[in-house]
């Protein structure tokens, strides 16, 4: 009485690649590139990466997502940045920060609905020029700034991503130093 059904499943492309110019005031004339992979390899993890230039600003922003690591239910996030603006405006000089985030979401016990989020960042900032940043770079050498992050969330949402029922809640705490 038994029947065996074999299913081939084919995985429909899910990335997007953008990329664009700009110009403006603040950022002189420019360009971004980006990619982002929803579905990375398939497995549901995820893959940004964003990369704007122009005369003014110089920035890179890379995260990786998996919301089941090793088939678990603890998620976990990773973003790594490094962005170098000067402005022109007022000749108010330039900043250079480099920094990254490391992000852990575990289940409440008993609870399919409700996570718990554990967050570090560190950022390092430097600052030039003969404007008014070039002023803080003498007060501010190799300056660190570190950040501890708590979360909680319960989410009874139903038919994302345009819910029809239930609700979200959240709360959150961040600590800067």
């Amino acid at each position: 009485g038994d029947v065996d059904i074999i299913f081939h499943v084919k995985e429909k492309r899910t990335g997007n690649v953008n990329f664009g110019a700009s110009t403006g005031q603040g950022t002189g004339i420019g360009g971004f590139i980006g990619l982002d992979q929803p579905n990375l390899l398939g497995r549901c993890k995820r893959a940004q990466v964003q990369y704007q230039f122009g005369r003014y600003i110089n920035d890179f922003n890379g995260t990786y997502t998996d919301p089941n690591i090793n088939q678990t239910r603890i998620s976990g996030a990773i973003t790594a940045y490094h962005t170098a603006s000067r402005y022109t405006i007022a000749d108010l000089g330039r900043s250079v920060r480099t920094g990254a985030q490391l992000q852990v979401g575990f289940p409440v016990p008993n609870s399919l609905y409700s996570r718990l989020l554990l967050s570090y960042g560190g950022e390092a900032v430097k600052y030039g020029g003969t404007g008014l940043l070039g002023t803080v770079a003498n007060q501010c050498d190799n300056c660190f700034r570190s950040t501890l992050g708590f979360t909680a969330s319960h989410d009874t949402r139903i038919g994302l991503p345009f819910a029809a029922e239930g609700g979200s809640q959240t709360f959150n705490a961040q600590f800067n130093g």
